[in-house]
């Protein structure tokens, strides 16, 4: 039986929310660098993006 430590999770999980938000602010960032007229357009590039990482899970996983 796995004891899962809440603590240690939750870091776990904040980790990883602000790796995926560095890894975000660098797509946008250079995403705006080809295309500056974009900018104003953050939530259409994340939701974008967002696509890209589950495309990419189900990919992984073989997730139909």
């Amino acid at each position: 039986m796995t004891i899962i430590n809440h603590e240690e999770s939750r870091d776990t999980v904040e980790e990883r929310v602000n790796k995926l938000t560095d890894e975000f602010q660098k797509h946008f960032q250079s995403h705006i660098q080809n295309s500056p007229e974009d900018e104003d357009r953050i939530n259409k590039i994340f939701r974008e993006w967002v696509i890209q990482k589950i495309a990419e899970l189900h990919i992984r996983f073989n997730i139909d």
